[in-house]
C-alpha cells in the first residue's frame, strides 16, 4: 500500500514537525538511564503524559497539506480511495510510532522499570486512543491545530487533577510505579475499543466527504 518513497514524501511535507515526537522518546530514555530508581514517577509521567499523546502529532500533520495548505478539494478529486487518503496513511505512521514505543518499553523493562507485556498493555491502547481522536477531530474540523489544542488541554487537566475534577472519560492510569496486569486490563481494553471506534468514525466521515 505504501512504499518507501511515499513515506519519505510524507515526512518531507511534515518538515521539522516530523522530529518533535523523538524529543519525547529521548526524555523517557533519559529517565530510564539517569533517573533515580527511588523515584520512578518522572519516568511514568513521561510515558503517559508525553510519549503516549505525542502519537497524535504525526496523525494530524499527515493532514497539514490538506487543510493548512488548502489542498483538500484538489487532493480528494484524485482517483484514490478515502482509505489511502486517511486511515491507511495514519496506520503506516502509527505503526512506526508503536514500534518505537515498544522498543522504548523494552529498554525500560530491561532496566527493571516494569514488566514488558504489562507496559505494552498499559500504554499502547492509550497511544491508539490519542491517534484515533486526533484523526477524527482533524477530518471533522478540517484543521490540524484544534485537535492538538484539545489534547494538550486534556492531558494538562488530567496531569494536575489526577482525573478527579472534570467528569469526562479518564484514559490515564496516573501510576508512578510499575503496576500489575489485573489493575490495568479493564481500562486498557476500554481505551482500545474507543480507539477503534474513533478511527472507524474518522474513516467513515472522510469516505462520506470524498463521495459528496
Amino acid at each position: 500500500m505504501y512504499n518507501k518513497s511515499m513515506i519519505l514524501f510524507e515526512t518531507k511535507v511534515m518538515g521539522n514537525a516530523f522530529y518533535l515526537p523523538f524529543i519525547g522518546f529521548l526524555l523517557a530514555l533519559g529517565q530510564i538511564f539517569w533517573g533515580k530508581d527511588s523515584d520512578l514517577s518522572l519516568l511514568f509521567w513521561s510515558l503517559e503524559f508525553i510519549v503516549t499523546p505525542l502519537s497524535s502529532w504525526w496523525t494530524v500533520f499527515l493532514f497539514y497539506e490538506y487543510y493548512e495548505e488548502e489542498a483538500a478539494e484538489l487532493l480528494f478529486s484524485y482517483p484514490i480511495s478515502a482509505f489511502k487518503h486517511g486511515l491507511g496513511r495514519i496506520l503506516v505512521f502509527l505503526s512506526g510510532y508503536i514500534v518505537l514505543f515498544i522498543s522504548l518499553l523494552a529498554v525500560a523493562s530491561l532496566a527493571d522499570k516494569g514488566a514488558f507485556l504489562v507496559l505494552i498493555v498499559q500504554y499502547i491502547p492509550e497511544t491508539l486512543l490519542f491517534s484515533g481522536f486526533a484523526f477524527l477531530a482533524a477530518v471533522i474540523v478540517r484543521n490540524i491545530f484544534v485537535p492538538l489544542i484539545i489534547i494538550i488541554f486534556y492531558i494538562t487537566t488530567e496531569f494536575f487533577t489526577k482525573g478527579s475534577l472534570i467528569p469526562w472519560y479518564h484514559a490515564m492510569f496516573f501510576n508512578t510505579s510499575p503496576v500489575q496486569f489485573q489493575d490495568i486490563w479493564s481500562r486498557s481494553l476500554t481505551n482500545l475499543v474507543i480507539s477503534v471506534v474513533l478511527m472507524l468514525l474518522g474513516h467513515l466521515y472522510l469516505s462520506k466527504r470524498k463521495r459528496s
